[in-house]
């Protein structure tokens, strides 16, 4: 089912780049997420660890950027 949108709408308001100051891409996406159980170095879960809660999402993202820069990509990245 195709929906078209009327561009020259006269209610439609005018966005400026002051309507787009804070937004945020991607805010509402969840990638697919795989449990998976591995063993790393104590001291490399310390270092995760040290810097507060969250070490888990700091860990894929240190993984995702390494994939990303070896040029592999993502299946689901957006």
């Amino acid at each position: 089912m195709e929906v078209e949108v009327d561009l020259t709408d006269p209610d439609a308001p005018e966005w400026s780049d002051a309507h787009w100051k804070n937004a945020v891409r991607g805010k509402f996406y969840r990638s697919i997420k795989t449990q998976v159980t591995t063993k790393l170095d104590a001291d490399v879960i310390a270092w995760l660890r040290a810097a507060g809660r969250g070490y888990q999402t700091r860990m894929n993202a240190i993984l995702r950027k390494a994939m990303l820069v070896a040029g592999r990509g993502s299946q689901d990245a957006t």
